[in-house]
């Protein structure tokens, strides 16, 4: 499997050198906004799976951001990906943006973000944000007055084991299971709920 992260340029000898190996399956590409027939149909003719990459979470500056925009649409690939027969997948970056940030501090809010299937071929991603955003302590707190926002949201919405997850931990007391678990179990929904779409 090949990766461009940052497209590919369709005129790099080296690249296509690779993606004509013999041991090369899958080429996993960002397209950006358009598509490029000509590479579409470069790619098409290599004979290889090709997977469409996507960056679709909308990154804010500050976590307390979410909170003016809270239910956005995230993606319609999982659906319509291969209607022109030139993809044979798709791929994300899950509720998490593809710029990697070095570092990281207690958050003044704190945001569960929750993908779902809002209608019959869209993905939303649903920002649950704390209230008590003022200052960057008690973060159990904060996780709490996110988390209980989940069941009611998700009432006769299908639910994944990570939102039963976070549903059963908003409400015990030692429920808070740390940021990085948190980041987890919203990856996990993602990955659950388009497992789920197949």
């Amino acid at each position: 499997m090949i990766i461009f992260r940052d497209g590919m340029d369709i005129d790099d000898e080296v690249a296509w050198s690779f993606i004509n190996d013999e041991h090369v399956g899958y080429v996993v590409n960002d397209f950006g906004s358009s598509v490029s027939r000509r590479l579409r149909r470069k790619l098409k003719n290599s004979m290889k799976q090709i997977i469409r990459l996507d960056d679709r979470f909308k990154s804010r500056l500050r976590n307390a951001d979410y909170a003016l925009n809270v239910d956005e649409f995230f993606s319609e690939e999982p659906f319509f990906y291969n209607e022109d027969g030139y993809f044979d997948g798709y791929s994300d970056y899950t509720t998490l943006p593809s710029d990697y940030v070095e570092g990281g501090m207690l958050p003044y809010a704190l945001v569960i973000h929750l993908t779902y299937q809002k209608n019959e071929d869209q993905l939303y991603v649903h920002h649950f944000v704390s209230d008590s955003n003022e200052t960057n302590s008690d973060v159990r707190r904060k996780f709490r007055e996110a988390a209980r926002k989940v069941a009611p949201f998700f009432e006769g919405k299908h639910k994944t084991p990570a939102i039963e997850e976070i549903i059963a931990k908003a409400n015990d007391p030692d429920g808070y299971p740390g940021l990085g678990y948190i980041k987890k179990l919203s990856i996990k929904n993602h990955l659950d709920l388009i497992a789920s779409l197949r």
